[in-house]
């Protein structure tokens, strides 16, 4: 059995930072020589919570990282042989502020950090004046004594981020807390605050079969600008097993130094009763990235509104890029690419173009009518390029006319995806004047990496294709044989633009080994949501 020692601090600030700081070092020597191999502090444990007014000279309390604070903890961590959880009011760089946790390891260097993602900002904790929400995203952080799901108060409400942390290997999910009563709430509401607060917390670690750790502060603070009667904080730090059994309750009005001892083997084994990561059904849980959902799930299951559950969902995309490159063919220099679709039931209607910005440059109109059931998708593509043939109007269809009829079949799973695509109809044709039938079969694989959104895509030719003429030289549609003639990667940062719309920027690198060429693109789009 696996047995790990978690010390936790829960303890009363005041006004005085040197002796906040000298307990808490007291309070770590304690903890280490009891046993303890990690140990949890509370939130912005080095004064007292300032976030109860808007005051612009608190940010004189805010320090870098490295800093004194994580040389101190550091130190005391590398002293005693035991890894540290601190929580600082970091200052990254003149007017750029954080509320974030650091990982100090028993050598005394830093493990790892974590920005707080969710910031609230209610009376008495007005926290977005002081921070700004974090960039690193929500990664587990190895250190000696295991992977640490690292988060931080006002986060522990959130399940999407104790999930992401879960699937990325955390072994334990840790909240430094600073949170307690509105005096002007009745008991009884303060109670059902409390209660709360622990019960979101406990079904974290249900639902992903793992120990959760909080550590809250204890004691009265006052509010300096006298507008409310202060905070009481609650205290109630506890560690909680992974079926939600609490392990270890604090009290509501005192300071604590506790040591709990965790069975790490025993999240395998509830994993194994309660397989609830198996049974995720990942492709249908598209619309948790959108904000809000009109149709409540009630109302989409009853009789009477059977028909709204029909309602298809419209898109729109403008790209601006500095270059086309399509499957490995180089078709342009700098073009605008809008698309418009629409989705219903798994049928998906989609066009999508592109236009360069003088007249002889290629220009392309595509329309795709494809259908997907439990990853399976069929579809069918009428693609019409102009500048490439003599006859290219729209309307004209046949052996040396601007369209190309392409079928496809593919499968998606939570890895990605892998699409095989065939031209059956149209203008494809071999040098030899027969049908080519130009195919091409692409594997996509979709990741998150430094809060970035990145796709990899690789693509082959099995066999000879059709070529096209541009600018006076064969374009090979993919490969003259058999060959790798696609490999890329894009690195994608979306900004969110009010409540409907995002602004996607990416950069990729597109090259394709048959023909040995290489291309750095970039581009800026608009996108719903």
């Amino acid at each position: 059995m696996k047995e790990l020692k978690i010390g936790f601090l829960q303890q009363h600030n005041s006004a005085d930072i040197k002796d906040n700081i000298l307990r808490l070092s007291k309070g770590i020597s304690d903890l280490a020589k009891r046993g303890a191999q990690l140990i949890v502090l509370q939130e912005l444990h080095n004064s007292l919570y300032f976030c109860q007014t808007e005051d612009v000279d608190k940010f004189d309390l805010a320090e870098p990282i490295p800093g004194p604070s994580t040389k101190l903890f550091g130190e005391l961590a590398r002293q005693f042989g035991v890894v540290i959880v601190t929580s600082l009011f970091e200052k990254r760089a003149p007017g750029l502020y954080h509320n974030t946790a650091v990982v100090l390891e028993k050598d005394g260097s830093i493990a790892g950090m974590y920005r707080k993602m969710h910031i609230p900002d209610d009376p008495a904790y007005y926290e977005k004046f002081y921070f700004t929400p974090g960039d690193l995203g929500f990664h587990p952080i190895q250190t000696s004594v295991g992977r640490l799901g690292v988060m931080v108060c006002w986060d522990q409400w959130y399940p999407e981020a104790a999930r992401l942390m879960a699937l990325q290997g955390a072994e334990l999910l840790i909240y430094p807390t600073a949170i307690g009563y509105e005096s002007s709430d009745t008991p009884e509401e303060q109670q059902r605050q409390r209660r709360a607060w622990q019960t979101v917390q406990r079904g974290h670690a249900v639902a992903n079969g793992l120990p959760v750790v909080t550590v809250n502060r204890v004691g009265h603070e006052p509010d300096p600008s006298g507008q409310t009667n202060g905070i009481q904080f609650w205290g109630t730090s506890f560690v909680a097993g992974p079926q939600g059994e609490i392990i270890y309750e604090a009290c509501d009005d005192d300071e604590e130094s506790i040591i709990v001892e965790l069975d790490m083997d025993h999240t395998e084994q509830v994993r194994r009763w309660w397989p609830f990561l198996r049974d995720r059904r990942i492709d249908s849980y598209s619309d948790i990235l959108r904000r809000f959902i009109i149709l409540l799930t009630v109302l989409l299951l009853s009789p009477a509104f059977s028909k709204a559950q029909d309602k298809p969902e419209p898109y729109i995309d403008a790209a601006l890029v500095s270059h086309y490159m399509w499957r490995g063919q180089d078709l342009g220099n700098v073009c605008f690419q809008p698309e418009v679709g629409i989705r219903w039931k798994g049928l998906e209607l989609n066009l999508e173009g592109s236009t360069g910005f003088t007249r002889d440059e290629y220009e392309e109109l595509d329309v795709n009518l494809s259908y997907t059931y439990k990853g399976v998708t069929i579809g069918l593509s009428d693609m019409w390029a102009e500048n490439t043939i003599d006859d290219d109007r729209y309307f004209s269809y046949g052996r040396d006319k601007g369209h190309q009829l392409e079928g496809l079949i593919g499968y998606e799973c939570d890895l990605g995806s892998l699409t095989w695509h065939t031209i059956f109809a149209g203008n494809d044709y071999k040098i030899n004047g027969k049908r080519a039938y130009s195919t091409f079969i692409e594997l996509a694989i979709p990741f998150q990496y430094f809060d970035l959104d990145w796709d990899f895509r690789a693509g082959l030719c099995p066999f000879e294709s059709a070529g096209i003429e541009l600018l006076g030289e064969r374009e090979y549609y993919y490969a003259k044989s058999f060959g790798f003639n696609m490999v890329s990667l894009r690195a994608t940062k979306s900004f969110p633009l009010g409540k409907t719309f995002k602004l996607p920027v990416f950069v990729e690198i597109h090259t394709n080994p048959a023909a040995q060429r290489a291309r750095l693109l970039m581009g800026v789009s608009l996108a719903t949501l």
